[in-house]
């Protein structure tokens, strides 16, 4: 009798065991299943949104992290490491998505970024974000008012030999090297010696400004087209008269 009384309390507690240690699993199962569900809906979102960004967007949205004046190496900490690495003299930084890419213009390895555009491939059209001789805002310190933004809109669309030749029209003969650099900036390249040129590039287009190297003295300008050969001459003003080019 006393054997089968052992084995009633024995089995009693073996029940109640089991019935109070139940509930506990399931909580902590409850809890983890919220928190993945959780996680999961969160990526789902981030992945969605990402997804419904346009190549362009993307590269735009990238440029606005840049601003003229970084080092190569401020560009790669900012953004990343370029997919493409282009030119010798004047270096390319280029990050592809799809058929569109953002390409930043550095003068050497260790200059700075002076032109940030956006290519897009299919139709061979480039939209610039800032250029240091447009004197665009760079993105990351980007106020500028609704006017300004249409101006400098108007002022892509506007082609290469157009760009260089308005450019060109803001000098005055008789001008000295540097009052040319003070009134459109620094120029891509100074050649010659005696009788020299500054030379402002962009695409196949260059605008070459000639300088009296003795008297120090612009007395020619004109826009050369790599494309079609041809050589615009601009007629400018004197300071006194109104005079056209001397060549």
């Amino acid at each position: 009798m006393k054997k089968i009384l052992s084995l009633i309390f024995i089995g009693a507690v073996i029940a109640f065991t089991g019935c109070t240690e139940e509930p506990n699993t399931a909580e902590p199962s409850s809890v983890n299943e919220t928190a993945l569900t959780k996680a999961t809906e969160e990526n789902m979102t981030e992945n969605t949104t990402e997804a419904e960004v346009s190549d362009e967007e993307y590269l735009m949205n990238l440029s606005k992290q840049l601003k003229l004046g970084m080092s190569v190496q401020e560009i790669i900490d900012a953004i990343g490491e370029p997919d493409v690495y282009s030119g010798s003299g004047i270096l390319w930084l280029e990050y592809y998505r799809g058929d569109y890419s953002l390409d930043i213009r550095v003068w050497s390895p260790y200059g700075n970024a002076d032109l940030i555009w956006i290519y897009n491939e299919k139709n061979d059209q480039k939209t610039i974000i800032c250029d240091k001789n447009t004197q665009l805002s760079s993105p990351a310190n980007e106020t500028k008012t609704t006017e300004e933004s249409t101006e400098n809109t108007t002022e892509a669309e506007v082609s290469d030999e157009e760009y260089l030749i308005n450019l060109g029209k803001q000098l005055k003969l008789g001008m000295t090297e540097e009052e040319v650099i003070e009134k459109i900036g620094e120029p891509d390249a100074h050649t010659g010696s005696g009788l020299y040129w500054l030379e402002y590039h962009r695409g196949d287009c260059v605008l070459r400004i000639y300088i009296n190297y003795f008297e120090n003295e612009l007395y020619s300008v004109r826009v050369g087209n790599g494309t079609t050969n041809k050589t615009t001459y601009i007629e400018l003003e004197d300071d006194n008269t109104q005079s056209g080019d001397k060549v």
